[in-house]
Protein backbone atom coordinates (compact mmCIF):
# COMPACT_ATOMS: atom_id res chain seq x y z
CA UNK A 1 0.00 0.00 0.00
CA UNK A 2 2.76 2.35 0.85
CA UNK A 3 4.50 1.60 -2.43
CA UNK A 4 1.32 2.35 -4.40
CA UNK A 5 0.87 5.72 -2.64
CA UNK A 6 4.45 6.57 -3.50
CA UNK A 7 3.85 5.63 -7.17
CA UNK A 8 0.70 7.73 -7.40
CA UNK A 9 2.48 10.64 -5.71
CA UNK A 10 5.32 10.41 -8.19
CA UNK A 11 2.86 10.39 -11.12
CA UNK A 12 0.94 13.35 -9.71
CA UNK A 13 4.20 15.23 -9.18
CA UNK A 14 5.29 14.35 -12.71
CA UNK A 15 2.03 15.57 -14.17
CA UNK A 16 2.17 18.75 -12.11
CA UNK A 17 5.76 19.28 -13.15
CA UNK A 18 4.93 18.62 -16.81
CA UNK A 19 1.94 20.94 -16.63
CA UNK A 20 4.11 23.65 -15.21
CA UNK A 21 6.61 23.28 -18.03
CA UNK A 22 4.06 22.83 -20.84
CA UNK A 23 4.33 26.40 -22.01
CA UNK A 24 8.07 25.96 -22.32
CA UNK A 25 8.67 22.44 -23.61
CA UNK A 26 5.20 21.22 -24.68
CA UNK A 27 5.17 18.04 -22.57
CA UNK A 28 1.37 18.18 -21.97
CA UNK A 29 -0.30 16.41 -24.96
CA UNK A 30 -3.89 15.45 -25.82
CA UNK A 31 -4.42 11.71 -25.74
CA UNK A 32 -5.05 8.83 -23.45
CA UNK A 33 -3.08 8.46 -20.22
CA UNK A 34 -3.46 5.15 -18.38
CA UNK A 35 -2.73 4.72 -14.67
CA UNK A 36 -1.88 1.05 -14.58
CA UNK A 37 -1.14 0.92 -10.82
CA UNK A 38 -4.77 1.69 -9.91
CA UNK A 39 -7.11 0.44 -12.73
CA UNK A 40 -10.61 1.87 -12.65
CA UNK A 41 -9.62 4.84 -10.51
CA UNK A 42 -9.71 8.24 -12.24
CA UNK A 43 -6.36 10.00 -12.40
CA UNK A 44 -5.66 12.51 -9.66
CA UNK A 45 -6.16 16.08 -10.77
CA UNK A 46 -8.36 15.07 -13.80
CA UNK A 47 -7.38 15.00 -17.54
CA UNK A 48 -5.81 17.71 -19.66
CA UNK A 49 -6.53 19.06 -23.14
CA UNK A 50 -10.26 18.33 -23.31
CA UNK A 51 -9.79 14.64 -22.58
CA UNK A 52 -12.29 12.79 -20.42
CA UNK A 53 -11.50 10.46 -17.54
CA UNK A 54 -12.92 7.03 -18.41
CA UNK A 55 -11.87 4.60 -15.70
CA UNK A 56 -8.14 4.89 -15.33
CA UNK A 57 -7.65 6.50 -18.76
CA UNK A 58 -7.91 9.96 -20.23
CA UNK A 59 -9.66 9.64 -23.62
CA UNK A 60 -10.87 11.85 -26.43
CA UNK A 61 -14.56 10.91 -26.55
CA UNK A 62 -14.97 12.82 -29.81
CA UNK A 63 -13.08 10.09 -31.67
CA UNK A 64 -12.59 7.11 -29.35
CA UNK A 65 -14.65 4.18 -30.76
CA UNK A 66 -14.82 2.54 -27.30
CA UNK A 67 -15.99 5.73 -25.61
CA UNK A 68 -17.77 7.72 -28.31
CA UNK A 69 -19.48 10.80 -26.90
CA UNK A 70 -19.37 9.36 -23.38
CA UNK A 71 -17.43 6.82 -21.38
CA UNK A 72 -18.39 3.23 -22.14
CA UNK A 73 -20.42 4.10 -25.24
CA UNK A 74 -18.78 1.78 -27.78
CA UNK A 75 -19.34 1.86 -31.54
CA UNK A 76 -20.18 -1.27 -33.52
CA UNK A 77 -17.45 -3.22 -35.29
CA UNK A 78 -18.17 -1.55 -38.65
CA UNK A 79 -18.33 1.97 -37.18
CA UNK A 80 -15.90 4.72 -36.26
CA UNK A 81 -16.30 7.65 -33.89
CA UNK A 82 -16.53 11.03 -35.59
CA UNK A 83 -17.40 14.22 -33.66
CA UNK A 84 -18.59 12.17 -30.66
CA UNK A 85 -20.99 10.09 -32.78
CA UNK A 86 -20.73 6.55 -34.13
CA UNK A 87 -20.96 6.38 -37.89
CA UNK A 88 -20.48 3.71 -40.56
CA UNK A 89 -16.93 3.34 -41.84
CA UNK A 90 -16.92 2.90 -45.67
CA UNK A 91 -13.22 2.92 -46.42
CA UNK A 92 -12.78 3.25 -50.21
CA UNK A 93 -16.53 3.05 -50.80
CA UNK A 94 -19.00 5.93 -50.68
CA UNK A 95 -21.32 6.43 -47.74
CA UNK A 96 -24.93 6.91 -48.83
CA UNK A 97 -27.11 7.23 -45.76
CA UNK A 98 -26.13 4.32 -43.54
CA UNK A 99 -24.91 2.15 -46.41
CA UNK A 100 -21.54 1.83 -48.09
CA UNK A 101 -21.82 1.64 -51.86
CA UNK A 102 -19.66 1.56 -54.97
CA UNK A 103 -21.08 4.32 -57.12
CA UNK A 104 -19.35 3.02 -60.24
CA UNK A 105 -21.67 0.00 -60.51
CA UNK A 106 -24.55 0.49 -58.06
CA UNK A 107 -27.80 1.07 -60.06
CA UNK A 108 -29.39 2.74 -57.02
CA UNK A 109 -26.49 5.16 -56.60
CA UNK A 110 -24.91 5.41 -60.04
CA UNK A 111 -22.25 8.12 -60.10
CA UNK A 112 -23.47 9.49 -56.73
CA UNK A 113 -25.85 8.88 -53.85
CA UNK A 114 -29.52 8.43 -54.78
CA UNK A 115 -28.85 8.63 -58.54
CA UNK A 116 -30.92 5.60 -59.48
CA UNK A 117 -30.98 4.04 -62.96
CA UNK A 118 -34.33 3.58 -64.69
CA UNK A 119 -35.79 0.09 -64.78
CA UNK A 120 -33.78 -2.36 -66.85
CA UNK A 121 -30.64 -0.21 -66.98
CA UNK A 122 -27.37 -1.18 -65.33
CA UNK A 123 -24.67 1.03 -63.84
CA UNK A 124 -21.38 0.79 -65.74
CA UNK A 125 -18.46 3.14 -64.99
CA UNK A 126 -20.85 5.44 -63.06
CA UNK A 127 -23.23 5.71 -66.05
CA UNK A 128 -26.69 4.19 -66.46
CA UNK A 129 -26.69 2.02 -69.59
CA UNK A 130 -28.49 -0.96 -71.15
CA UNK A 131 -26.59 -4.22 -70.72
CA UNK A 132 -27.87 -7.37 -72.47
CA UNK A 133 -27.19 -10.92 -71.31
CA UNK A 134 -25.08 -12.28 -74.14
CA UNK A 135 -24.83 -15.65 -72.42
CA UNK A 136 -28.62 -15.84 -72.48
CA UNK A 137 -28.74 -15.16 -76.22
CA UNK A 138 -29.53 -11.46 -75.86
CA UNK A 139 -28.15 -8.78 -78.20
CA UNK A 140 -28.47 -5.02 -77.80
CA UNK A 141 -30.34 -3.55 -80.77
CA UNK A 142 -30.70 0.22 -80.31
CA UNK A 143 -32.30 0.46 -76.84
CA UNK A 144 -33.70 -3.06 -76.62
CA UNK A 145 -32.33 -6.50 -75.76
CA UNK A 146 -33.47 -9.07 -78.32
CA UNK A 147 -32.80 -12.72 -79.14
CA UNK A 148 -31.56 -12.57 -82.73
CA UNK A 149 -32.06 -16.33 -83.03
CA UNK A 150 -35.86 -15.95 -83.03
CA UNK A 151 -36.66 -12.24 -83.39
CA UNK A 152 -38.45 -11.60 -86.72
CA UNK A 153 -37.36 -7.94 -86.75
CA UNK A 154 -33.72 -8.69 -85.94
CA UNK A 155 -32.99 -12.15 -87.33
CA UNK A 156 -29.33 -13.11 -87.06
CA UNK A 157 -28.35 -9.48 -86.47
CA UNK A 158 -29.92 -6.14 -85.63
CA UNK A 159 -32.27 -4.59 -88.21
CA UNK A 160 -32.50 -7.79 -90.30
CA UNK A 161 -36.27 -8.41 -90.60
CA UNK A 162 -37.97 -11.53 -91.93
CA UNK A 163 -40.86 -11.46 -94.37
CA UNK A 164 -43.55 -13.31 -92.44
CA UNK A 165 -46.35 -12.93 -94.99
CA UNK A 166 -48.03 -16.32 -95.22
CA UNK A 167 -46.10 -17.69 -92.25
CA UNK A 168 -42.47 -18.56 -91.72
CA UNK A 169 -40.14 -16.50 -89.58
CA UNK A 170 -36.81 -16.38 -87.76
CA UNK A 171 -35.39 -19.77 -86.83
CA UNK A 172 -31.94 -20.04 -85.26
CA UNK A 173 -30.91 -16.75 -86.82
CA UNK A 174 -32.19 -17.49 -90.35
CA UNK A 175 -35.38 -16.29 -92.06
CA UNK A 176 -37.21 -19.44 -93.15
CA UNK A 177 -40.23 -19.55 -95.48
CA UNK A 178 -43.45 -21.45 -94.63
CA UNK A 179 -42.99 -25.21 -94.66
CA UNK A 180 -39.26 -24.97 -93.98
CA UNK A 181 -37.19 -25.18 -90.81
CA UNK A 182 -33.60 -24.42 -89.84
CA UNK A 183 -32.72 -27.99 -88.92
CA UNK A 184 -28.95 -27.75 -89.40
CA UNK A 185 -28.33 -24.29 -87.97
CA UNK A 186 -27.11 -23.07 -91.34
CA UNK A 187 -29.93 -23.70 -93.84
CA UNK A 188 -33.73 -23.74 -94.04
CA UNK A 189 -34.88 -27.27 -94.95
CA UNK A 190 -38.13 -28.09 -96.77
CA UNK A 191 -39.67 -30.37 -94.15
CA UNK A 192 -42.54 -31.12 -96.52
CA UNK A 193 -40.23 -32.95 -98.95
CA UNK A 194 -36.90 -33.72 -97.21
CA UNK A 195 -36.68 -37.43 -96.24
CA UNK A 196 -34.04 -36.60 -93.61
CA UNK A 197 -36.33 -34.06 -91.96
CA UNK A 198 -39.82 -35.12 -92.97
CA UNK A 199 -42.50 -33.12 -91.17
CA UNK A 200 -40.02 -31.96 -88.53
CA UNK A 201 -36.28 -31.66 -88.01
CA UNK A 202 -34.50 -34.96 -87.52
CA UNK A 203 -37.40 -37.18 -88.61
CA UNK A 204 -35.76 -39.61 -91.09
CA UNK A 205 -37.97 -41.65 -93.42
CA UNK A 206 -37.46 -45.44 -93.09
CA UNK A 207 -36.51 -47.80 -95.94
CA UNK A 208 -40.08 -48.97 -96.60
CA UNK A 209 -41.28 -45.38 -97.10
CA UNK A 210 -38.10 -43.59 -98.14
CA UNK A 211 -39.61 -40.42 -99.62
CA UNK A 212 -41.24 -37.39 -98.02
CA UNK A 213 -44.46 -35.95 -99.42
CA UNK A 214 -46.43 -33.24 -97.68
CA UNK A 215 -44.38 -33.77 -94.51
CA UNK A 216 -45.21 -37.50 -94.40
CA UNK A 217 -42.90 -40.42 -95.17
CA UNK A 218 -44.17 -42.29 -98.22
CA UNK A 219 -43.15 -44.56 -101.07
CA UNK A 220 -43.97 -41.73 -103.51
CA UNK A 221 -41.10 -40.46 -105.64
CA UNK A 222 -40.54 -36.69 -105.52
CA UNK A 223 -39.35 -34.99 -108.71
CA UNK A 224 -38.91 -31.36 -107.70
CA UNK A 225 -40.63 -28.11 -106.77
CA UNK A 226 -42.18 -25.11 -108.44
CA UNK A 227 -42.84 -22.40 -105.92
CA UNK A 228 -44.40 -23.97 -102.85
CA UNK A 229 -45.67 -27.05 -104.74
CA UNK A 230 -43.82 -30.36 -104.86
CA UNK A 231 -44.23 -32.66 -107.87
CA UNK A 232 -44.29 -36.49 -107.64
CA UNK A 233 -44.52 -39.33 -110.07
CA UNK A 234 -47.11 -42.00 -109.24
CA UNK A 235 -47.30 -45.38 -110.99
CA UNK A 236 -50.30 -45.88 -113.27
CA UNK A 237 -51.82 -49.24 -114.14
CA UNK A 238 -53.25 -49.26 -117.67
CA UNK A 239 -53.07 -46.78 -120.52
CA UNK A 240 -51.78 -43.28 -119.84
CA UNK A 241 -55.12 -41.51 -120.35
CA UNK A 242 -56.13 -38.37 -118.47
CA UNK A 243 -58.71 -40.47 -116.64
CA UNK A 244 -56.08 -42.93 -115.34
CA UNK A 245 -53.55 -40.16 -114.54
CA UNK A 246 -56.15 -38.29 -112.52
CA UNK A 247 -57.22 -41.46 -110.66
CA UNK A 248 -53.61 -42.31 -109.78
CA UNK A 249 -52.95 -38.87 -108.26
CA UNK A 250 -56.16 -38.82 -106.22
CA UNK A 251 -55.60 -42.41 -105.09
CA UNK A 252 -52.16 -41.43 -103.73
CA UNK A 253 -53.67 -38.58 -101.72
CA UNK A 254 -52.25 -35.96 -104.10
CA UNK A 255 -53.69 -33.60 -106.71
CA UNK A 256 -53.32 -33.47 -110.47
CA UNK A 257 -51.65 -30.30 -111.75
CA UNK A 258 -52.97 -28.21 -114.62
CA UNK A 259 -50.88 -28.05 -117.77
CA UNK A 260 -50.08 -24.33 -117.36
CA UNK A 261 -51.37 -21.08 -115.88
CA UNK A 262 -54.28 -19.55 -117.86
CA UNK A 263 -54.23 -22.36 -120.39
CA UNK A 264 -57.90 -22.94 -121.13
CA UNK A 265 -57.00 -25.19 -124.04
CA UNK A 266 -55.82 -27.99 -121.73
CA UNK A 267 -57.07 -27.11 -118.23
CA UNK A 268 -60.34 -27.92 -116.50
CA UNK A 269 -61.93 -27.47 -113.10
CA UNK A 270 -60.44 -30.74 -111.79
CA UNK A 271 -56.78 -29.77 -111.95
CA UNK A 272 -54.81 -27.45 -109.67
CA UNK A 273 -52.94 -24.49 -111.13
CA UNK A 274 -49.14 -24.73 -110.90
CA UNK A 275 -46.29 -22.39 -111.82
CA UNK A 276 -45.97 -23.89 -115.31
CA UNK A 277 -46.52 -20.97 -117.69
CA UNK A 278 -46.07 -22.24 -121.24
CA UNK A 279 -49.42 -23.37 -122.63
CA UNK A 280 -48.87 -26.35 -124.96
CA UNK A 281 -45.42 -27.11 -123.49
CA UNK A 282 -46.20 -29.27 -120.41
CA UNK A 283 -43.51 -29.84 -117.77
CA UNK A 284 -41.20 -27.30 -119.42
CA UNK A 285 -40.52 -25.17 -116.32
CA UNK A 286 -40.23 -28.26 -114.12
CA UNK A 287 -37.60 -29.65 -116.50
CA UNK A 288 -35.49 -26.49 -116.24
CA UNK A 289 -35.58 -26.62 -112.44
CA UNK A 290 -34.20 -30.15 -112.75
CA UNK A 291 -31.30 -28.84 -114.82
CA UNK A 292 -32.65 -29.90 -118.22
CA UNK A 293 -33.16 -27.81 -121.34
CA UNK A 294 -36.52 -29.50 -122.02
CA UNK A 295 -38.55 -32.51 -120.83
CA UNK A 296 -37.45 -34.56 -123.88
CA UNK A 297 -33.88 -34.89 -122.61
CA UNK A 298 -34.65 -34.92 -118.86
CA UNK A 299 -33.97 -38.32 -117.30
CA UNK A 300 -36.11 -37.82 -114.14
CA UNK A 301 -39.14 -37.07 -116.36
CA UNK A 302 -38.77 -40.07 -118.68
CA UNK A 303 -42.06 -42.02 -118.60
CA UNK A 304 -43.90 -39.23 -116.74
CA UNK A 305 -47.23 -37.99 -118.15
CA UNK A 306 -49.02 -34.65 -117.74
CA UNK A 307 -52.81 -34.38 -117.33
CA UNK A 308 -54.32 -32.38 -120.23
CA UNK A 309 -57.86 -31.67 -118.96
CA UNK A 310 -59.54 -34.36 -121.12
CA UNK A 311 -59.02 -31.98 -124.08
CA UNK A 312 -56.20 -33.55 -126.07
CA UNK A 313 -55.98 -36.56 -128.39
CA UNK A 314 -59.11 -38.38 -127.19
CA UNK A 315 -58.38 -38.19 -123.44
CA UNK A 316 -54.66 -38.90 -123.87
CA UNK A 317 -52.15 -37.43 -121.44
CA UNK A 318 -48.84 -35.94 -122.64
CA UNK A 319 -45.61 -37.68 -121.66
CA UNK A 320 -41.89 -38.15 -122.19
CA UNK A 321 -40.72 -41.30 -123.93
CA UNK A 322 -36.97 -41.72 -124.51
CA UNK A 323 -36.35 -38.32 -126.07
CA UNK A 324 -39.85 -37.81 -127.44
CA UNK A 325 -42.23 -35.16 -126.06
CA UNK A 326 -45.32 -34.94 -126.07
CA UNK A 327 -45.93 -38.66 -126.54
CA UNK A 328 -49.61 -39.60 -126.81
CA UNK A 329 -50.57 -41.31 -123.55
CA UNK A 330 -53.21 -43.61 -125.03
CA UNK A 331 -50.41 -45.33 -126.98
CA UNK A 332 -48.53 -46.27 -123.78
CA UNK A 333 -49.34 -48.15 -120.58
CA UNK A 334 -48.04 -48.59 -117.04
CA UNK A 335 -46.03 -45.37 -116.88
CA UNK A 336 -46.04 -42.55 -114.30
CA UNK A 337 -48.59 -39.81 -113.56
CA UNK A 338 -47.35 -36.30 -112.72
CA UNK A 339 -49.03 -35.30 -109.43
CA UNK A 340 -48.67 -32.30 -107.15
CA UNK A 341 -48.80 -31.62 -103.41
Amino acid sequence: MEGMHVSRSLVVLALAFCSGLAIYVGCATAGTVTFSDDAGVPPAGGCDGGLSACGSSCVDTSKDAKNCGACGKACAANEVCVSSACTVSCGTKTKCGQACVTTTDDPANCGGCNKACDGGLSCVASQCTLVCNAGGGQTKCTDTCVNTQVDNANCGSCASPCDTDGGGGCQKGLCCSPGTANCTGSACIDTQADPQNCGSCGKVCPAQTPNCAGGTCTALIALGKLGSQTFYKIPVTGTMSDTNVYAACIGAGLKVGCQAINCSSYNDNLCVLTQENSCGNPMMLLATTLGCSSPSNCGPLNGVYQYMGHKWQSDASCGVESGSWCSTGTSYSNRWALCVQ
